[in-house]
């Protein structure tokens, strides 16, 4: 498993083959620090960095391209929405929520691209 873990290693292409041999399969967890939203504010990729350590920013299209990069075939993955679902989050967070519920009508691509908030869980083997 790599859980919220390629994004804080300097040469994490060097990371992920290295832990190919590891495994069959393999599950990822990987933060979206991009989205229409953080880079408006301006703050929230470097929140990312200064507070979380991230080194490496992904969005759903740049994970997903990395994976097969490192010779990793991805057999699924979802999103996992922990602005919504983890407890205690500060009010501006909760505030957010509301318009993340509300665009998922454009469908949720869209909703995770404008408004952030989100993670990915990916299968690959």
């Amino acid at each position: 498993m790599g859980i919220d873990v390629f994004e804080h290693v300097e040469d994490f292409r060097g990371f992920l083959r290295a832990m190919r041999p590891r495994a069959t399969w393999k599950l990822f967890h990987i933060p979206h620090d991009l989205s229409v939203q953080t880079i408006l504010r301006g703050r929230g990729v470097m929140y990312a960095r200064e507070r979380l350590g991230h080194i490496h920013f992904f969005y759903k299209d740049s994970a997903l391209m990395t994976l097969p990069d490192c010779v990793y075939e991805i057999v699924d993955w979802s999103y996992t929405h922990a602005a919504e679902t983890l407890p205690s989050r500060a009010l501006r967070t909760r505030l957010l929520n509301v318009p993340r519920k509300l665009l998922r009508v454009f469908g949720e691509d869209f909703s995770v691209r404008v408004t952030g908030g989100s993670s990915m869980m990916v299968l690959a083997r």
